[in-house]
């Protein structure tokens, strides 16, 4: 069993849903960071902002907004994920699970936020992730895709009860194995 779980999937399949279905199956410390979207604008804009781990109704503001889409990036903010979403990933401790959600094209770019991301595939404390399913920025979400500690689900609206069951064991296991990490 590979020690991480990456989440992949088209827009809208369930990704963030699965995510959150896990993570309130976890009873050890949760770090890393989520993502979330505001309700569209009429005009079609989204507001994309970024927050720690399981608290994604926390405050919009300047800081935290990663960027604005329409289609394709209006407005982007690299200094939200080079700041606050390299602080949500390097807080984690032994012990705990990093939540990223979502990995996608927006971050390439910010350097220090990528290499973030791959060193926590590399670290020892699991990871449980989602990545766009996207050519844009193939080659970083590639990196990430193929990282050889990480295993990937592709997420499809059919499969994806199914693969919530199957990954149901290795979260709760996370539970008594990081539990017995901080004795």
């Amino acid at each position: 069993m590979k020690k991480h779980i990456i989440l992949c999937g088209r827009r809208h399949v369930g990704k963030t849903t699965m995510v959150n279905r896990l993570m309130e199956e976890l009873a050890v410390p949760v770090y890393g960071y989520q993502t979330n979207t505001t309700v569209t604008d009429p005009d079609g804009t989204r507001h994309i902002y970024i927050y720690p781990a399981g608290h994604v109704d926390g405050q919009m503001s300047d800081a935290n907004h990663v960027g604005d889409c329409r289609m394709k990036v209006l407005n982007l903010n690299r200094d939200a994920f080079e700041t606050l979403g390299v602080k949500f990933i390097k807080r984690a401790k032994p012990g705990g699970v990093i939540v990223m959600d979502e990995i996608g094209f927006m971050e390439i770019g910010a350097d220090d936020f990528c290499d973030a991301i791959l060193r926590a595939l590399d670290g020892d404390i699991p990871v449980l992730a989602t990545v766009k399913d996207t050519e844009l920025g193939a080659e970083f979400l590639d990196k990430v895709r193929k990282h050889p500690n990480a295993e990937v689900y592709m997420l499809t609206a059919e499969n994806r009860d199914a693969i919530y069951e199957e990954l149901l064991p290795q979260v709760r296991h996370w539970n008594v194995e990081r539990r017995s990490v901080t004795e």
